[in-house]
């Protein structure tokens, strides 16, 4: 990796996020290249500018349904869960 020093503020946060989203979906070594992005641009601009709050930290499992989906991605959601919860009631009930 370049020299962060070298690189502009927006270039460093776009990078600071491009790591961390490769951090938080696993990949090996990414988390260490996210925290020295991350803290060279709190360094750069402070606290005020720089937002990890914009940052997604659900689990993956839970960033799976996109916003665009909505209501209806949690209905879809929602009735597997319950399709599933009635598959086991009558599992129970059929080998009492």
């Amino acid at each position: 990796m370049r020299n962060v020093e070298g690189l502009s503020d927006r270039e460093l946060e776009e990078l600071a996020r491009v790591w961390r989203k490769r951090a938080l979906e696993g990949e090996l070594h990414a988390r260490g290249t996210a925290h020295l992005l991350e803290a060279e641009a709190r360094r750069r601009v402070g606290l005020t500018r720089f937002d990890p709050d914009a940052l997604d930290l659900r689990s993956l499992a839970d960033r799976q349904f996109l916003p665009h989906q909505g209501l209806g991605g949690r209905l879809l959601k929602a009735g597997m869960l319950a399709a599933g919860i009635t598959l086991i009631l009558l599992l129970l009930v059929a080998y009492r």
